[in-house]
């Protein structure tokens, strides 16, 4: 059976609480795949710590930065900026087979459940706890976005 594309975006894993929601997010199946469109982690070593642990679990992984991957935290010893902290972070990912914005030109922004001309487009976003424990939704924050084949 084909899988599925699944998508999961703002895991601000500096929080316990979402560090244990991302440790438990698990594909289907072995054919699974997954969209993290950005913002993962505000340190250089969280967000790519995260990325290479979800990809270890799906067949493909592909990321978009968020605000949080572009800006350089006070905390975060990796002090590169703007372009150049973009360039590493995109750098390390073929190093753990994870596609990025440079492999495509494409660009994904799903800000919430919407249709547009019959296409629905969906929201995948975590967030902080404040948001997700509003929300309800922080305990599975996977979204099917496109199902396999039976």
């Amino acid at each position: 059976m084909p899988g599925s594309l699944f998508a999961v975006s703002d895991l601000p894993v500096a929080y316990a609480e979402n560090r244990e929601i991302t440790d438990r997010l698990a594909p289907e199946s072995d054919d699974d795949w997954l969209i993290v469109a950005g913002d993962v982690g505000a340190i250089d070593a969280d967000a790519e710590c995260t990325l290479r642990r979800l990809r270890g679990r799906f067949r493909e992984a592909l990321w978009s930065p968020g605000n949080h991957e572009l800006r350089t935290h006070p905390r975060d010893p990796v002090r590169l900026r703007g372009v150049d902290r973009y360039r590493a972070l995109v750098d390390v990912c073929p190093d753990h087979g994870i596609h990025t914005p440079e492999d495509d030109d494409g660009h994904l922004r799903l800000p919430r459940t919407i249709h547009h001309d019959g296409v629905r487009f969906e929201q995948v976003s975590l967030g902080c706890p404040r948001e997700w424990r509003r929300r309800g939704t922080g305990a599975d924050p996977l979204r099917r976005i496109l199902a396999g084949r039976p």
